[in-house]
């Protein structure tokens, strides 16, 4: 491990210096749409399908910072923009609607060391996305590529929980009930992600003890010149890992709008009947 991050640590320093102080710079993006979501259980298969959403990914650099944005688009008028970047050993995000910044240090929780290799791999995942998915994938004989993890069901709850505290704001009662119900699905969940670059599909799956949820449509990647959004200085910055009751409210807040922007989307197309399967 630590001669992996050290590769990637000297590669990030190259490509720091090559992108240092460039405005428009090659960045990979990556499209997904024509967005089809199943939940399969003993019980039966439910499936919804996104007509006109797409998720638009952009991974590179700017004036010599990883940064990575991305653009949800609803295909109903709804859109909601992200960006995070990995700055002075940060883990930095941004989102319209959201005031101010969030960021997980990661230098002061995993090392100096892991944030560079983290800004390295974002770097040079940014020159050529398909290539570098090509050495963390297995091929076989008819062009598909595939990848799979194991994730810990404590991970799981950690994230989930997470998610439903800052989206919720009288959710906080909920999250013990989260978290056992994720802890219940077992020891750990499968994640398996296979695309194939000539048909343009991927399809993303994650099994558990209890059912296995299948996300699956098109899939673009092209390289091309950027300007990434910049992102202000000036902003104020706020540690995920130690929020305050003012400041966690007022991220519930704003998440909680944003949600509502989706909503009616998400009632559409059936999302609701799923989650209650």
């Amino acid at each position: 491990m630590k001669r992996v991050v050290a590769v990637a640590l000297a590669l990030a320093l190259l490509l720091t210096a090559a992108f240092a102080g460039a405005e428009e710079s090659m960045a990979s993006t990556l499209v997904l749409s024509e967005l089809e979501l199943s939940l399969a259980r003993e019980s039966g298969v439910r499936n919804v399908r996104f007509d006109g959403m797409s998720l638009q990914m952009m991974l590179g650099s700017t004036r010599g910072i990883p940064t990575l944005q991305a653009t949800f688009s609803s295909g109903q008028g709804q859109q909601v923009d992200a960006i995070m970047q990995v700055r002075s050993g940060l883990l930095l995000f941004s989102m319209g609607g959201i005031t101010g910044q969030y960021y997980y240090d990661i230098s002061k929780q995993l090392g100096a060391d892991y944030a560079m290799a983290l800004g390295g791999v974002m770097m040079l995942a940014g020159g050529n996305l398909e290539q570098a998915l090509d050495l963390i994938t297995t091929e076989d004989g008819d062009g598909n590529h595939s990848l799979q993890v194991n994730i810990p069901a404590g991970a799981l709850a950690f994230a989930a929980a997470s998610l439903l505290g800052m989206a919720s704001i009288g959710g906080a009662a909920n999250l013990d009930e989260l978290r056992a119900a994720l802890m219940s699905a077992g020891s750990s969940s499968s994640l398996s992600f296979s695309y194939n670059p000539g048909l343009g599909r991927f399809t993303l799956e994650i099994v558990q003890e209890g059912g296995t949820v299948r996300l699956e449509g098109a899939m673009e990647m092209s390289v091309s010149p950027v300007v990434f959004v910049e992102v202000s200085d000036e902003e104020e910055r706020y540690d995920l890992m130690n929020l305050d009751a003012e400041t966690l409210e007022q991220l519930q807040g704003e998440m909680s709008l944003i949600g509502i922007k989706l909503v009616h989307f998400a009632d559409g197309a059936g999302l609701d009947d799923m989650l209650d399967y």
